[in-house]
């Protein structure tokens, strides 16, 4: 199951994006993704945001291109999240105006 680390601008990591199936990352236009939350001591915008979406499964779309691709989807009707990840396996991701911050793949099916 590919994963992908989330972590914050500072570095931290703050969860994943655990993408279905034992394919590579970007095998397929759309699949299911669930976002997992790691315990924080903090109340941030990032961990406040995953903690409250921790085990939810969305359908993503995933987008390859020449230098990488990008995974987004619509965690509510008025909030998208997005992760770009270049052709290494890193990158950021974002949650609508919650926060977002760096993300790499730990590993690609």
């Amino acid at each position: 199951m590919p994963t992908i680390v989330l972590r914050d601008h500072e570095n931290r990591d703050q969860g994943f994006l655990l993408v279905a199936g034992s394919e590579a990352v970007f095998a397929m236009d759309t699949r299911d993704v669930v976002l997992m939350a790691l315990p924080s001591p903090t109340t941030s915008p990032n961990a406040t945001f995953l903690q409250r979406f921790k085990h939810a499964e969305f359908k993503a779309d995933f987008t390859i291109g020449d230098s990488g691709g990008r995974i987004s989807f619509a965690v509510t009707p008025e909030l998208s999240f997005l992760a770009s990840l270049d052709a290494s396996g890193t990158g950021s991701w974002s949650a609508g105006t919650i926060g977002g911050g760096s993300c790499r793949w730990l590993n690609d099916g």
